[in-house]
């Protein structure tokens, strides 16, 4: 279930105290599923975050120490706000960054992709998670998230699953791991990322599918919308040789992450329910003969 415990704020380590001065105003900001944050105004703009160590999942972990790792390989590359501080208090893990300005967004847009593109270029700090994405591996995680759902919808998904082609690797990049509209944070044309606590090293194409999934739209923005709109925003994007190997991985992408919403929906966040249908119906549009991407092999 969604985090409903609020914890009362963290007393802040000296030198962050400092900063903000001690008649600091605390305001809880709203739209997170997963931690806690809370919006420090004085003498600077914090945020504070608290990390629920049980709100992480193999597919979405919950890292503190890997967003810190995340925030300070960006430092001053505009696509992260600035760390100050990490730090332990009342049983719980906290960072402290900068607030970022702008407009969190509610669906897809071309400044998204091309800040995606932009962190893409960026050598990732030493540490993170490394994905190994495969048509394979794809499936794979898709069939142990089904394992542990019963019922009509797992079984549909199931049906629809894909068969694994052979998709050639190529080098890994710097990955957000959960760019959803509702984490970039748009101000006059440019985006800045937020909720780095699931970075990763990986295929370019895993952002991109998190953040075209119909799934992630519904629970996180305005809704699925058109694959014509998508692409409208994923052509910001302007590697076209990454685009086409976004589509003969879509369909895989699709059946991991009906499957995760499915299970999701299997541990009682009923959001996950319509979510998990909604990759449903993009899985079988995939699966249609027009729709079947065919493997290319580079020489």
């Amino acid at each position: 279930m969604p985090n409903t415990s609020r914890p009362t704020p963290p007393p802040l380590p000296p030198a962050l105290q400092d900063l903000v001065g001690s008649d600091a105003r605390w305001h809880e900001l709203q739209g997170g599923r997963t931690n806690t944050t809370w919006r420090v105004e004085g003498h600077s703009s914090f945020v504070v975050k608290g990390f629920a160590p049980s709100r992480g999942n193999p597919f979405f972990p919950n890292d503190p120490t890997a967003e810190a790792a995340a925030l300070a390989a960006l430092k001053n590359s505009g696509l992260a706000p600035r760390l100050r501080g990490q730090f332990s208090a009342q049983g719980q893990d906290f960072i402290v960054y900068d607030f970022a300005p702008g407009t969190p967004l509610t669906s897809l847009n071309g400044p998204m992709f091309t800040a995606l593109e932009q962190l893409h270029d960026i050598a990732p700090p030493d540490g993170l998670r490394r994905l190994d994405i495969t048509p394979e591996n794809l499936i794979k995680n898709g069939e142990t998230f089904l394992s542990q759902c019963a019922g009509t919808l797992a079984q549909d998904i199931r049906h629809l699953r894909p068969a694994a082609i052979d998709i050639p690797a190529i080098p890994p990049v710097f990955l957000h791991g959960d760019a959803i509209p509702a984490n970039a944070i748009e101000q006059d044309g440019h985006v800045t990322f937020i909720d780095w606590q699931c970075p990763a090293i990986g295929d370019p194409t895993y952002d991109l599918a998190i953040a075209c999934a119909p799934s992630m739209q519904h629970v996180y923005g305005d809704g699925p919308t058109t694959w014509a709109s998508v692409r409208e925003a994923l052509s910001a994007y302007s590697r076209n040789e990454i685009i086409a190997r976004f589509e003969m991985l879509r369909p895989f992408y699709t059946y991991q992450m009906a499957a995760y919403c499915a299970w999701k929906a299997a541990q009682g966040e009923t959001v996950y329910d319509e979510a998990a249908r909604l990759e449903l119906r993009e899985l079988d549009r995939l699966q249609a003969p027009q729709s079947r991407p065919q493997p290319h092999h580079q020489a």
